[in-house]
């Protein structure tokens, strides 16, 4: 409620703003509103498997660690012992419970939840790299240096694939005519984009998931649409939008060398309405001109969105 009701704020607001400006209000009330009525969940530390008459053995068996009187370190093997069993115990406890649940999941043919406890169940460890191989071949070991190296792969990956135009290369090019350009987005347009937003899915760079913006409801949709509508005229999209999170994920191989890993860009999901208006207008504009339709795995209307939208 409090997000509709400062959406309707921002709305009734006569003040002229660019793209950017009215994307970093919106996102702030978000953000604010979130933090002040939703808690974070806290990652623990310990793991949730291990019951607490466990970890009191293990508390006391810490404590005489360092024991030197035979007494204790005796003592200390036959706790040593016992964590080892109740361990074993434990883990053996927690994957029948995967098991069970795995089992109500795939009856239920929730596919979601039958592949996330599939893949608790079956996931190995992978340790953490905390070096990487630069193009010469030396281990770089520094955050900076290792960053930089990312950086470097990331170019060489990208580098030539998009051609950006400013609004004023497009306005002046020969072949352009004003009275074809596209009129803005309607609201029913930027209803069904965020409806058909999938939710649980990692945010970009702005932190905002699609779940917050949807609980504003009618107020969110109308202040996104007023958004679109200026990115439309005026051809700037907020800088939020023109970044991405570039997450490296290890294949197989050497997980010191840049080469065996791939990269998933998290873009914001704001972003994705605009991105799916512009997509379904260039399917329904293939479809009239008898064209086969656009696929949303390809990459060709992401590079043709970027060029003649995006700025630098």
């Amino acid at each position: 409620m409090e997000v509709q009701n400062r959406f309707e704020i921002l709305q009734k607001v006569q003040e002229e703003k660019t793209p950017d400006e009215l994307w970093e209000d919106i996102k702030h009330i978000i953000k604010d509103t979130a933090a002040e009525h939703l808690q974070k969940k806290q990652k623990s530390r310990n793991k949730e498997w291990i019951t607490s008459d466990t970890w009191k053995l293990v508390t006391e068996k810490r404590r005489l660690k360092n024991a030197t009187t035979p007494g204790e370190q005796q003592q200390y093997k036959k706790l040593k012992q016992e964590v080892q069993k109740n361990l074993r115990r434990d883990k053996n406890q927690q994957i029948n419970s995967i098991c069970t649940e795995l089992e109500e999941q795939a009856k239920r043919g929730n596919s979601r939840g039958t592949y996330e406890k599939l893949n608790e169940l079956t996931r190995k460890f992978a340790p953490k790299m905390h070096c990487i191989r630069a193009k010469n071949g030396l281990m770089l070991s520094d955050k900076k240096m290792i960053a930089d190296r990312w950086k470097e792969y990331g170019n060489e990956l990208f580098d030539g694939e998009i051609e950006y135009k400013s609004m004023e290369e497009i306005n002046s090019h020969p072949n352009n005519n004003k009275q074809n350009f596209e009129p803005p987005p309607l609201r029913s347009e930027v209803e069904e984009a965020m409806r058909k937003t999938r939710n649980r899915k990692a945010t970009g760079i702005d932190d905002v998931p699609i779940e917050l913006l949807k609980l504003g409801q009618e107020e969110a949709v109308n202040i996104i649409h007023k958004l679109c509508c200026k990115i439309w005229q005026t051809g700037e999209w907020p800088n939020d939008w023109l970044k991405s999170v570039f997450i490296p994920i290890p294949k197989k191989g050497d997980r010191k060398e840049c080469t065996n890993y791939r990269t998933i860009a998290l873009i914001t999901h704001t972003s994705k309405v605009m991105l799916r208006i512009i997509l379904n207008r260039m399917d329904k504009k293939m479809e009239d001109d008898g064209r086969r339709r656009i696929s949303t795995s390809s990459r060709q209307w992401i590079r043709y969105v970027q060029s003649r939208f995006c700025r630098r």
